[in-house]
């Protein structure tokens, strides 16, 4: 009876170490560099959008295409702030920004942000949660830069 329980044992940890240890570590790899890629073509929207001073329809779409393809369900949205001051009573001015639905026209000191929110799982997560009992939320990522 001992010899099968330790036989058992053996099998599992062999299963353990030499498929999903590999697994989880090759799923993770892939995931981090998908974020950082994902990371990258935020700032480079940004980088671009600010300093072109305006948004077309078509730099949307390219940007909503670039950041589907690294392999994640994502809700991204891109929103506009603009920048609105008003004089108070006693002569202070108070500056404060409202968001605004056309992005077609930046104006200087109007803020880009863009929000991105993870839909679905991924198999990196669902083998962290089967096998380690360790459940990640979903990624987020939000970033936003003033027009120049």
């Amino acid at each position: 009876m001992e010899g099968l329980l330790s036989r058992v044992f053996g099998l599992m940890l062999c299963f353990l170490l030499l498929i999903v240890a590999p697994l989880i570590n090759a799923y993770g790899t892939q995931e981090m560099e998908n974020r950082v890629e994902l990371l990258n073509d935020v700032s480079s929207f940004l980088d671009k959008q600010t300093d072109k001073g305006g948004i077309t329809q078509n730099d949307i779409d390219q940007f909503y295409v670039k950041a589907e393809s690294h392999g994640m369900a994502l809700n991204v949205t891109v929103r506009r702030y603009v920048k609105m001051s008003t004089k108070m009573k006693n002569g202070e001015i108070h500056t404060s920004y409202v968001a605004a639905d056309d992005t077609s026209i930046l104006n200087q000191h109007d803020i880009l942000q863009v929000n991105i929110k993870e839909i679905s799982s991924t198999p990196y997560k669902r083998l962290l949660s089967l096998f380690l009992k360790i459940y990640d939320k979903p990624y987020t990522l939000t970033m936003a830069k003033m027009v120049k």
